[in-house]
């Protein structure tokens, strides 16, 4: 880890695959969100994908999470009768319902209703040290191995799922820092980091 005086730095981030050289290596943190592969040795930004709210498809059918993260769907007004996600039921009434990265959400009703997609927010303050995540509903919607800004637009912190997360409580590697209730938590997107004329082109991966 670099010697960054008295700033905390992120932990190491273990074996994620490369989009420049495919190696399942180590990555090694340098700046807040900046991280180099411990092959090729590039520099790669962890960042928090866009989320944008598409129009409310007809009743009945499923709009795809395409966005690279979990998203917390927030579900407003209309008659509503069910509410889906990945094809099971997950309510019957207006709320905020997480969709899982390319998971779907469906809602059945004689009204439609208006819905917004946000990054999820946990549902009460952690401590550094932490080792969970806790969310109010939803929290099976991240998956073991997944990378996680915590706070991304903030005092950011990394950290990894380290287990199977259960509906409100989602197991992760010790935070360095406290975080509020209703900081947002987004899967992180890997690019690099280095640009300009001549360099060339990385994919953007998520993880």
């Amino acid at each position: 880890m670099p010697d960054a005086g008295s700033a905390i730095q992120p932990e190491e981030i273990a074996y994620l695959t490369c989009p420049r050289c495919w190696s399942l290596a180590p990555f090694t943190p340098y700046a807040t969100l900046t991280f180099r592969c411990s092959r090729c040795e590039w520099p790669f930004t962890l960042a928090a994908p866009a989320v944008a709210s598409p129009a409310v498809p007809a009743t009945t059918v499923a709009a795809v999470n395409t966005t690279g993260t979990v998203v917390a769907v927030t579900v407003t007004g209309g008659t509503l009768t069910f509410v889906y996600v990945n094809g099971a039921q997950v309510g019957t009434t207006a709320g905020t319902y997480l969709v899982p990265v390319s998971g779907s959400i469906s809602i059945t009703y004689s009204a439609a209703p208006t819905w917004a997609w946000a990054l999820p927010a946990i549902s009460a303050g952690v401590s550094a040290g932490g080792t969970a995540l806790p969310f109010t509903a939803g929290g099976t919607s991240f998956a073991a191995g997944q990378v996680l800004i915590i706070d991304p637009a903030g005092s950011a912190d990394v950290v990894v799922v380290t287990g199977t997360p259960a509906g409100t409580s989602v197991p992760v590697g010790g935070m360095d820092l406290a975080h509020l209730t209703g900081v947002l938590v987004t899967v992180a997107t890997l690019t690099t980091a280095l640009s300009g004329a001549g360099l060339e082109n990385v994919p953007l991966t998520a993880y």
